[in-house]
């Protein structure tokens, strides 16, 4: 999971549980209660292949919990919660402890690693929680998101998790390895070719186009951002088929999206901005929920976002190096970043995969087909922040790319490296005809979706 520090300060300025996020009060870690307590809720997280626990926030008001200790480093300590963690359950990777500031007050955050392949179980008991207890994260036993033993319902999903990081693993090794095997027969291996739903990529092109029609009208309602917001964007249309008739946008729905949040990186799609208040707040607007973000301190946000219970999902939001341009010295509109367009686009996917099926979509019938549009693009030139490519690069010429893609739902979300290469390629070659390789489009979306870097 992503531990840099903006992605933590998002968690802290915004907070909101998840199946991947645990909010909780402030509590003594050193306590029978407390420990037990953690333990649970790291079983759960990494469960759910990956999450946060964060500590001093209320998580009924979303605000700052009263009662923290003066000196918050020295209760939690991440040597301790390690040996915690490692005395009690059958963890195969370590934990993390950062901390987030919030209005003065220090927050402590523990990452819980992804990638889980075979369940984390308690292997010692502490108070009420049971030896070979396996625990998740859950809507089952209250209607709320909780930590729990698992109950026979929650073992399908915890299965097919784990099943899904073992064959991305699969999936990985075959195209990394049969790399001179002729691409039909990798294409059919992979299942990279469907058969197309019906009327999807006009239906998602359709969808592209209203939406930035909306964007334009939500731009003159709440005036442009303080700081430039023409340098352009990266916009995603998601039309998922078969689209349903006659759904309301109501709070179930939006709840189900937060639930379901990944949480890949740190500025998740479709992420619940209420508590940073209006106009960030979702509002339903024309039969959807709909957000206007605008952060303005040292780096920048500028997103919009929207989402349709037919199945109809819509993002725009300014490209990561020109949010950061500010804070690192640089320059907006001038760089363009290869390896984060494609894990952006790499997440919108696993994302769109998760959210249509919590939303109940049949992983056996539904189609989810995206469009990408990046606009604002002539005169940026490649710039890789990872280093992970070497220059010259050329500049792009022209101003606009669009790609669309279809995947399957039953596609498993750490698969998708070979769709967010397909939808960027255009979008590369405007610079000179440049190409990413698999390999390399593999690895910067691996460590997006496994480990949020």
């Amino acid at each position: 999971m992503n531990s840099d520090p903006d992605t933590l300060q998002r968690l802290i300025d915004a907070p909101s549980e998840s199946l991947r996020v645990e909010l909780k009060s402030w509590m003594d870690s050193s306590s029978d209660e407390a420990r037990e307590k953690i333990v649970r809720a790291v079983a759960a997280l990494y469960n759910q292949d990956g999450g946060y626990l964060v500590f001093g926030i209320d998580n009924v008001s979303r605000t700052t919990a009263e009662g923290g200790p003066p000196d918050v480093e020295a209760i939690f300590n991440e040597d301790d919660l390690q040996t915690l963690v490692s005395k009690h359950l059958s963890l195969p990777a370590p934990i993390t402890l950062r901390f987030a500031e919030r209005q003065g007050v220090r927050h402590p955050i523990i990452v819980v690693p992804s990638g889980v392949r075979s369940p984390a179980v308690v292997r010692k008991p502490i108070l009420k929680t049971p030896e070979n207890g396996v625990y998740v994260r859950t809507l089952r036993t209250n209607g709320s998101v909780s930590t729990a033993l698992a109950q026979a319902g929650d073992w399908p999903d915890l299965i097919q998790r784990c099943f899904d990081n073992r064959e991305a693993d699969v999936a990985s090794f075959i195209r990394r390895h049969l790399a001179d095997v002729s691409p039909g027969l990798i294409k059919s291996l992979m299942a990279i070719e469907t058969v197309a739903a019906p009327d999807l990529k006009a239906l998602t092109a359709a969808l592209m186009d209203r939406s930035k029609k909306r964007f334009a009208t939500a731009l003159v309602e709440h005036g442009p951002p303080p700081f430039q917001a023409a340098w352009g964007g990266a916009e995603t249309a998601l039309q998922i088929w078969p689209p349903r008739e006659d759904q309301v946008a109501d709070k179930s729905f939006w709840r189900t999206l937060q639930v379901a949040d990944p949480h890949y990186g740190g500025m998740t799609l479709w992420w619940d901005a209420g508590g940073l208040g209006p106009p960030a707040t979702p509002v339903i607007k024309q039969g959807a929920w709909e957000s206007w973000v605008v952060i303005d301190k040292g780096w920048q946000v500028f997103d919009f976002m929207r989402a349709d219970p037919t199945g109809a999902f819509y993002q725009r939001r300014m490209y990561p190096i020109d949010a950061f341009a500010q804070r690192n010295g640089g320059t907006p509109g001038v760089g363009f970043d290869p390896g984060l367009a494609v894990q952006d686009v790499a997440e919108a996917m696993a994302a769109g995969l998760q959210f249509a099926a919590a939303l109940g979509w049949a992983a056996e019938e539904a189609v989810l087909g995206f469009q990408f549009r990046w606009t604002g693009l002539q005169g940026r030139v490649l710039t890789s922040l990872s280093g992970e490519m070497r220059p010259p690069f050329d500049r792009a010429a022209d101003d606009e790319a669009v790609s669309f893609v279809e995947i399957p739902l039953a596609t498993a979300p750490l698969a998708v490296a070979p769709y967010a290469r397909k939808a960027t390629q255009s979008l590369i070659a405007l610079f000179g005809g440049e190409v990413l390789t698999a390999d390399f489009v593999e690895r910067v979306v691996r460590g997006r979706l496994e480990h949020g870097r």
